[in-house]
């Protein structure tokens, strides 16, 4: 009855261990993609404001109108690289944290392996133990 309570108790503590690295994960993922939003939301909004730029700037000289132009395409390609660093950025470190994730799952892999090792030469020694102690009794009946 111990045996399975100290397995049962181990098994939850690989489903804690389990279970707080997936929302650990989750936790990481949903920041990403709110900072993505958010500078997704930053770019319409520039764009929006550029385009208000675009149309007030058309009464202006030719001239200047066309230099205002690469001012705006500059500034679309800022906004674009942005995006896609912060991207590439948040792809690194979910990368990073599912290599942790794996690593922590295989340690309690090894863990679980090694319990169980030790659980069967228990198993077996009392089984010895047994075997002897019968042993012993039919000589001494």
């Amino acid at each position: 009855m111990g045996n399975s309570d100290s397995v049962a108790g181990f098994i939850v503590v690989n489903r804690n261990s389990q279970h707080i690295a997936q929302s650990n994960l989750s936790k990481f993922r949903r920041d990403c993609a709110m900072k993505v939003n958010a500078v997704r939301k930053w770019y319409i909004d520039e764009m929006e404001v550029m385009k208000d730029e675009t149309m007030r700037k058309d009464e202006i000289k030719k001239d200047m109108w066309r230099g205002f132009i690469v001012v705006n395409r500059n500034s679309q390609h800022i906004a674009q690289s942005n995006l896609s660093k912060l991207h590439r950025d948040c792809a690194m470190k979910v990368k990073a944290v599912r290599k942790e994730y794996n690593d922590e799952m295989e340690v309690v892999k090894d863990e679980t392996m090694r319990k169980d090792e030790i659980k069967k030469d228990m198993w077996r020694v009392e089984g010895e133990d047994r075997e002897v102690a019968r042993e012993e009794f039919r000589k001494n009946a």
